[in-house]
């Protein structure tokens, strides 16, 4: 007999549906999760997470279908909440009638012939997230929060440039950008799988219908532009969270927070879905369902366990508020001044010895927010440093710039290096900003969690024209220095 903790691996829906099957509440369906399961396995079994394959080093198509996934992310973007069937029927052609939930699906697992009829009374909702690598995110942090990873039996490693089974154009597998990899304004957008069916929309019964047969694909300008509107929907090499039983107030997810995420992935041709299945999201309008970029363009993950990482959190720490963490610090504390001391060696050997340089340094990167008094920060300022000596021919960044960001990558979590050319600020995008008509944020460069490092390096900068884009960029730079704050644009306020 299988444990729970290796059913959670291979079979959370089935759990799902178990838990759905014991519980009484048919209002909101908060009763059926397997949260506090997966919590306790996590809290008491040495090695489970470690067990669980990893969307940051696997790709989708080697995840086997159904099984638990994890994915350490930043919450780039929070989209309109999203209703669905939370209860329905499934009338079988022999005439029984079975009651299932739509929960974590988008697509319902029927069996052959059987017909779906939604309970009215009983639509749940859900809150779209997308969920991008974390931005800046260093190897040896990267390594701490993904732990080693192991592959499912019938599953190996993706290896880059491999062709797919399916012959479609896919984009490598997600993975986290870290230090200088960091380019979110220039993403190639993968292609999608296929259209989804057009399905006739005459009252509110007629979204919950199957498509009709003769049901006619769409003329090739509306399928370039669909095409064209989930290309900008979706986000780089992000997941698109579907998050149930989301907190309010304090404790809600908001844009910016680093997240680790457990749930199931959905894949696969999204024509077959549309074509053979009654989908839970025909409760979206149509315009809604423009919108939602196919599994293969944007990765689906319903979110089984959302854990915010707070913006203090040390990956090679134990967790907060325990007994092992309380050690570690003590520890650390007995050695606080040896530390300090290798870690000004090390700052101070990337500043040509400059050791009060190195201490300033230090102490910008340690510093945190206390309190805003109008709009000015308290307790965190930017440092600038001169003298620096101008990059070589042909190099990308200065050589104090090199060093000093290597260091800091080697030293904290959350570190970024960016050139101040005048090709890199008329090119790239620094503000995020939203394009109304994919009704998504776009991610631009200065869209980092909370504790970040930026390193800017003004070296690099030459006589040149600064075009609209430069000059936005620069305001947006500036706005950050002085205030901490990164202004968003959404048209109509900022």
């Amino acid at each position: 007999m299988q444990s729970v903790a290796d059913r959670l691996r291979t079979q959370p829906l089935m759990l799902v549906a178990e838990a759905f099957t014991a519980s009484n509440d048919r209002r909101t369906g908060r009763s059926t999760s397997i949260q506090h399961a997966l919590e306790s396995c996590l809290r008491d079994e040495s090695g489970f997470r470690a067990s669980v394959p990893s969307l940051n080093v696997c790709g989708v198509h080697n995840i086997a279908e159904g099984g638990l996934v994890r994915f350490v992310g930043m919450i780039q973007d929070v989209r309109d909440t999203e209703f669905y069937a939370g209860i329905y029927e499934e009338h079988m052609t022999s005439g029984q009638v079975t009651e299932r939930t739509g929960k974590y699906r988008d697509v319902l697992n029927l069996s052959d012939g059987a017909t779906f009829v939604p309970h009215d009374d009983c639509t749940w909702q859900r809150t779209p997230m997308v969920c991008v690598p974390v931005p800046g995110l260093t190897t040896w942090a990267m390594e701490a929060l993904v732990g080693p990873v192991s592959y499912p039996n019938d599953h190996r490693q993706p290896l880059r440039g491999e062709p797919q089974g399916s012959g479609v154009k896919r984009r490598a597998e997600p993975e986290f950008a870290t230090g200088d990899q960091l380019d979110t304004g220039c993403v190639e957008p993968m292609e999608d799988d296929d259209e989804s069916t057009k399905r006739p929309r005459s009252d509110a019964a007629a979204l919950m219908c199957p498509p009709c047969a003769d049901t006619k694909p769409p003329a090739q300008s509306e399928e370039a532009a669909r095409k064209l509107i989930w290309e900008r929907s979706a986000s780089g090499m992000g997941c698109l969270l579907k998050v149930y039983d989301a907190d309010e107030g304090e404790a809600e997810l908001r844009v910016n927070d680093v997240v680790e995420v457990f749930g199931v992935v959905e894949r696969g041709s999204h024509a077959e879905k549309a074509a053979n299945d009654a989908s839970a999201m025909e409760m979206l309008l149509d315009h809604e369902r423009a919108l939602q970029p196919p599994p293969s363009c944007q990765p689906r993950l319903h979110c089984f366990y959302v854990r915010r990482l707070p913006a203090d959190c040390h990956p090679l720490l134990p967790e907060p508020n325990t007994k092992e963490n309380a050690l570690a610090y003590d520890g650390a504390r007995a050695h606080a001044a040896n530390l300090r001391g290798s870690i000004i060696a090390a700052l101070s050997s990337a500043l040509g010895g400059d050791k009060l340089v190195a201490e300033y340094v230090l102490l910008s990167s340690i510093s945190r927010i206390l309190v805003r008094h109008g709009e000015k920060p308290i307790g965190k300022l930017s440092v600038n440093i001169t003298g620096c000596p101008p990059c070589a021919n042909g190099g990308a960044h200065s050589p104090v710039t090199a060093a000093l960001g290597g260091v800091l990558q080697e030293l904290l979590p959350y570190a970024i290096t960016m050139g101040m050319s005048i090709g890199e600020l008329n090119s790239r995008v620094f503000g995020p900003f939203k394009d109304h008509e994919a009704n998504a944020l776009k991610q631009g460069c200065l869209q980092l969690p909370t504790g970040a490092v930026l390193l800017l390096d003004e070296t690099v900068l030459a006589p040149g024209q600064l075009r609209e884009q430069g000059v936005r960029n620069v305001r947006a730079l500036a706005d950050l220095l002085e205030r901490q704050k990164v202004a968003y644009d959404f048209t109509y306020c900022r």
